[in-house]
């Protein structure tokens, strides 16, 4: 969410008018609320795609899953691996 206020931050600060502005801004928060990194449906039956949604795109990392079992690990890194 920080990296997020600092790219909102520098579309406020851009010299564009604050028409403009406002409607990028609006652009990019509507567009960021589909990211998983933004707002995520919690249920068990999606877990594995969220977990690998949220390693995608970089909002946690293999260290955030070790609580999981390794399988569960292994079976994410892979996907990633195949697909990254």
């Amino acid at each position: 969410m920080n990296r997020l206020n600092q790219e909102y931050k520098k579309i406020l600060e851009s010299d564009s008018l604050p028409s403009n502005k406002f409607w990028k801004l609006e652009k990019r928060i509507k567009a960021d609320r589909k990211s998983p990194g933004v707002i995520v449906e919690v249920s068990r039956s999606y877990m594995f795609q969220t977990l690998l949604e949220l390693m995608s795109e970089k909002v946690i990392t293999d260290e955030d899953l070790s609580g999981f079992s390794k399988e569960l690990r292994d079976d994410i890194n892979a996907v990633i691996k195949q697909f990254g």
